[in-house]
């Protein structure tokens, strides 16, 4: 079983990464946990 919270976790990385939002690594913390 895949964890969708990992899939969220990489998806979001890339567009924090891309965008350098704080409130996008907050949710990222969360998704990452």
């Amino acid at each position: 079983i895949v964890d969708a919270g990992a899939d969220v976790c990489v998806a979001g990385s890339a567009v924090y990464k891309d965008n350098e939002i704080e409130k996008n690594i907050k949710e990222l913390k969360e998704a990452c946990k």
